[in-house]
């Protein structure tokens, strides 16, 4: 699943169907939202890709954890 896949999933279960129906048209582009999507659309379409990159992070560093630490002076 992309990242895409997984944000348009996201909008259509919270029920952001501007952003859903924005997403799903052919001339939507990742890199440049605003051009499809109004600003404040474009603005949670950013905040749902934040969440879903930090979710990512997460589920990386709980399967694969740290074999040494160290702390920077």
């Amino acid at each position: 699943m992309k990242i895409k896949d997984a944000v348009f999933t996201a909008a259509t279960f919270l029920q952001l169907g501007d952003i859903a129906d924005g997403m799903g048209k052919e001339d939507f582009n990742a890199e440049a939202p605003e051009n499809t999507l109004s600003e404040e659309d474009a603005r949670e379409l950013a905040l749902l890709v934040r969440c879903c990159n930090l979710v990512i992070g997460e589920l990386a560093s709980s399967a694969f954890p740290l074999k040494k630490q160290q702390e920077a002076d």
